[in-house]
């Protein structure tokens, strides 16, 4: 059996901690997305995923492949420019580099992460 290679791929901060804090459009409450490693409910079946503090994920989002597991409050934010989810692997590119040498997400600014992986 031959030996697995580690090859390093960068990703924005964003893929591992992200928070944003939104309106409800029905109420004047907020509720607080999230897509990091411990918020959601399903961590049996993904590693990092994303949650929200409202009813609708709390108690209709579930794991049955005939419910969506995603409220409206997490669609508008991962599909907004507020959630970055930039993986070198996938998307391509190479972070940027400030003066001090700490390699930043190309797409968005935020931190980048390199992450080795076994192939």
């Amino acid at each position: 059996m031959p030996d697995l290679t580690t090859e390093y791929y960068w990703h924005c901060a964003s893929v591992e901690a992200f928070h944003k804090v939104v309106e409800s459009s029905s109420s004047d409450k907020t509720y607080t997305v999230r897509r990091d490693l411990h918020s959601h409910k399903y961590t049996d079946e993904v590693e990092f995923d994303w949650s929200c503090t409202c009813p609708s994920y709390e108690y209709r989002c579930g794991p049955n492949p005939k419910q969506d597991r995603y409220c409206k409050h997490i669609k508008a934010v991962r599909d907004s420019d507020a959630y970055c989810g930039w993986m070198q692997g996938t998307d391509g590119g190479t972070p940027d580099y400030d003066d001090e040498g700490m390699a930043h997400c190309p797409e968005c600014g935020r931190k980048a992460i390199s992450q080795g992986y076994d192939v």
